[in-house]
């Protein structure tokens, strides 16, 4: 049995989706639309990494958020995708098996607006994993890992565009859940590498560059 097309997954995909859909309202599907724009191309995230990449102060929060969301990005596209080829849960391939759970699913705001959430047709993108989700969850939880305050925010907003895949149904549930798990390991595995295994060698490049890298070391002396 497929694991992604298995009744008991997909019952509980549609449980889920019936929950968010209390939800629904016009503000709020303008709320979600805007934010799901926050994570396309993860060109958000890039744009914040480069910024804090250009001070001191916060380079180690750029180098945290830039890796995050690179490596989760190629993991994404060049292997899980591929080899995964889940169906979004709007596919006609999937009706069937709605039918079969009992889930009558529809999109929560007019069908006008399908084509600024998804790819234009020939540009067709899998399901799983959720690339909003998880790029943005790999950057955010690296810079969470960096400094916990100032990674607050990034994490609430990486969650927030998350749950908007699910509101707009434009990811299964546990296309967006999975992808959280996945893309946290990634941003803690980045903050290992990074700023823990490789941070006595970037302290000593630091201090011959005369403090010039980072604010502060990387390793606590």
């Amino acid at each position: 049995m497929d694991f992604f097309t298995s009744e008991w997954l997909l019952s509980i995909d549609a449980s889920i989706y019936t929950a968010v859909e209390k939800l629904w309202g016009d503000v709020m599907d303008q709320i979600m639309i805007f934010i799901t724009h926050l994570g396309d191309d993860g060109i958000f995230w890039i744009a914040l990494g480069v910024v804090l990449c250009l001070f001191k102060k916060t380079r180690k929060l750029g180098i945290a958020a830039l890796l995050g969301l690179g490596i989760v990005s190629g993991m994404n596209n060049l292997v899980l995708k591929p080899l995964f080829e889940r169906i979004r849960p709007y596919d006609p391939a999937m009706l069937e098996h709605w039918a079969k759970v009992g889930f009558n699913y529809v999109f929560p705001f007019d069908t006008s607006l399908q084509p600024s959430i998804e790819p234009p047709p020939g540009h067709y993108s899998y399901s799983f994993p959720s690339g909003h989700t998880a790029s943005s969850i790999g950057a955010a939880v690296a810079m969470f890992c960096v400094n916990k305050k100032a990674g607050i925010a990034p994490v609430i907003l990486a969650i927030l565009i998350g749950f908007s895949r699910i509101y707009l149904h434009v990811h299964f549930p546990s296309d967006v859940i999975i992808s959280a798990i996945i893309a946290t390991l990634v941003g803690i595995c980045v903050y290992l590498l990074i700023f823990k295994a490789l941070g006595k060698p970037l302290d000593k490049l630091n201090d011959k560059l005369n403090g010039k890298l980072f604010d502060t070391p990387c390793v606590k002396k």
